[in-house]
């Protein structure tokens, strides 16, 4: 995983973090109880995959920790950001008559199905810095005029 500041809300800090936990035990379970009780000079086909598993966990924990250790977890006060578009907050936006609230996540937690936008998607950019009452353009195939209606915090 690539190094680097990533954003998260504490309810996705919290997620990672158990996550990491639960992939701890695991890997300790499956060295305890499944390790394979002998090892010939050429490894056999249990050997191989107990192995193969180990690397997945082992991987995915690495992960895990590169993230907790380079996250900045999302916690700002309501009554000094709520004018602004900034990672962690609700933003009501209009687009042809039509309203619809997005909340802007970082990467990691981004989920589009569930309206949670990354920060660095076009729609997340473009709309970051932004006040109640802009209008934002927004670039991709077509070009698109947002209003933000409304911006809230607490995701």
């Amino acid at each position: 995983m690539e190094q680097g500041k990533v954003f998260l809300t504490k309810e996705g800090h919290e997620k990672f973090r158990q996550e990491l936990e639960e992939l701890k035990r695991k890997l300790e379970e499956k060295i305890r109880e499944e390790m394979p009780s002998s090892v010939s000079s050429e490894p056999d086909e249990e050997y191989i995959s107990f192995q193969e598993s180990l690397g997945q966990l082992r991987s995915r924990v690495k992960d895990l920790e590169t993230v907790l250790n380079n996250c900045e977890v999302i916690d700002y006060n309501p009554r000094n950001h709520c004018r602004i578009v900034r990672v962690g907050c609700r933003v009501e936006i209009e687009h042809d008559g039509q309203k619809e609230e997005l909340t802007i996540v970082g990467s990691l937690e981004a989920n589009p199905d569930l309206k949670k936008i990354s920060n660095e998607s076009p729609i997340g950019k473009a709309l970051m810095g932004h006040r109640p009452g802009d209008q934002v353009q927004i670039r991709s195939r077509t070009t698109q005029m947002f209003k933000i209606k409304r911006i809230t915090y607490g995701v």
